[in-house]
């Protein structure tokens, strides 16, 4: 297992063209998921790696790694929208100093949050669009997000949100969007993790 997770590490390197990478993740926590984190301390520890960190982690699995490992890590990109504001594991990372990434902002693209009526209408008061409204909400809980989009406006629209600001009103009212519904599979799924593990 060490050896396929150097391999790897060795071809991130190779397409990047560098000798070292900024920040380097463990995907999703499968099988084995601690040995490879060993793996990656000892690649952080010979300088090949400026920062490490998780993807798609529990609270189960962050304290595996923090009891076995000896690097806490930089940060935890796990799905989160309003619909899925992951409330309980955003205040377990910000009280291990453990930067909680959003990917999946929009909910993969969810009409329901883009025209959902309490997020239109803070998106009008604020002169802004719903995925706006959805990526400022994320920035003013202290989490950085990973919008995904090909389109140019949009991609410049994603930028332009650190010109206003959510008053703590705002922010209630779209604390009482939450669903608990994940748009995708459950980190704790342990037939996912399995075949996840052999298609890597």
């Amino acid at each position: 297992m060490g050896k396929k997770t150097k391999q790897a590490f060795e071809v991130s390197l190779k397409k990047l063209q560098t000798d070292y990478i900024d920040l380097y993740l463990i995907h999703w926590p499968a099988t084995n998921y601690l040995y490879s984190w060993g793996v990656m301390e000892e690649l952080y520890n010979e300088g090949k790696i400026r920062a490490i960190g998780v993807a798609n982690f529990e609270q189960n699995h962050l304290e595996n790694v923090m009891k076995q490992g000896t690097i806490i890590p930089t940060v935890n990109q796990i799905q989160t929208n309003p619909f899925f504001q992951q409330n309980e594991l955003h205040e377990y990372l910000v009280k291990h100093n453990i930067q909680h990434v959003a990917w999946g902002p929009f909910g993969h693209g969810n009409k329901q949050l883009f025209t959902h009526p309490v997020l239109t209408e803070i998106a009008e008061m604020n002169g802004k669009t719903t995925a706006q409204i959805m990526l400022r909400w994320s920035i003013q809980r202290d989490i950085a997000v990973i919008p995904k989009s090909i389109n140019p406006v949009r991609l410049k629209n994603n930028m332009d949100i650190f010109d206003f600001s959510l008053s703590d009103e705002e922010m209630k009212r779209i604390s009482t969007l939450e669903r608990n519904k994940r748009g995708f599979n459950n980190p704790n799924n342990k037939l996912f993790l399995w075949v996840t593990r052999l298609i890597r």
